[in-house]
């Protein structure tokens, strides 16, 4: 069976995600770590804007990743963009096993670009990082080594260090086995934010959430269907499943009216 080189495929897949990331410098500094490291991908929600001048200009030899840079509205979008995230962050609220250490990262990232993923590397906010409910739609969660005293780092700086680790990584230039098209399809961002939507709105209507403070619980239960994945066939069986009962909800709620 033939190969294809891994840093190719990493290369073309790989985004660098943008949460309203502060000043249009830092911007301009992140399309410099892209381009330093073979990267081209990145899209951007909120915070500066990718054409400003200033990030052109700080972008120096790296304009057009910032000319190609994708740009949506809202945090669902930006996470839509991917199959898998993977959240850059000192933080982790849940003892769920979705930690990530920065030695298995690069092999992590492997796994998921053979069977076929796009891999999104998700960085937040310099002053407020990610949210907890940003932080329970990510597969995983990956602390930089830091000073304890001092953990958070410059947007451009993390991503150049995270970028960095794969560049160096001993397989990153060997060949890989190109993908079996036996292998099941993957269930796409699109369904699991439908999951989500679909279980939520079930989980509200019956009483499971608490409606003075659902995030409390809803946090941990969408860690459990985004920490797994779940292929095209599982994601479309747990809709269906999911509809059904939406709709059994509805019918017993217009009956106890009538």
């Amino acid at each position: 069976m033939g190969g294809i080189a891994l840093s190719h495929i990493t290369c073309s897949t790989l985004t660098v995600l943008l949460h309203h990331v502060e000043g249009a410098i830092n911007l301009g500094f992140v399309a410099r770590a892209l381009a330093n490291t073979g990267f081209r991908r990145m899209v951007c929600c909120g915070g500066a804007a990718p054409q400003h001048f200033e990030a052109k200009k700080y972008a120096l030899h790296a304009n057009d990743i910032l000319e190609s840079c994708g740009v949506v509205s809202t945090f669902d979008e930006l996470i839509a963009s991917v199959d898998t995230v993977i959240a850059l962050t000192p933080r982790s609220p849940w003892p769920d096993g979705n930690e990530l250490l920065l030695d298995d990262f690069p092999c992590f990232v492997q796994q998921q670009v053979v069977r076929g993923k796009r891999v999104g590397l998700l960085f937040g906010n310099e002053a407020q990082g990610l949210s907890n409910h940003e932080l329970s739609l990510c597969h995983r969660r990956m602390a930089l080594p830091a000073h304890p005293e001092y953990v958070s780092l410059n947007v451009a700086q993390a991503v150049l260090i995270t970028l960095w680790e794969l560049r160096r990584a001993p397989f990153f230039q060997e060949d890989i086995p190109q993908i079996s098209p036996l292998a099941p399809p993957q269930a796409s961002a699109a369904q699991q934010g439908q999951i989500l939507k679909k279980l939520r709105n079930i989980l509200e209507k019956n009483g499971f959430l608490n409606p003075q403070n659902p995030e409390a619980i809803w946090q941990e239960v969408a860690q459990i269907v985004c920490s797994r994945q779940w292929s095209e066939r599982e994601a479309t069986l747990l809709l269906g499943i999911l509809t059904k009962c939406h709709n059994a909800q509805k019918l017993s709620a217009g009956q106890s009216d009538g």
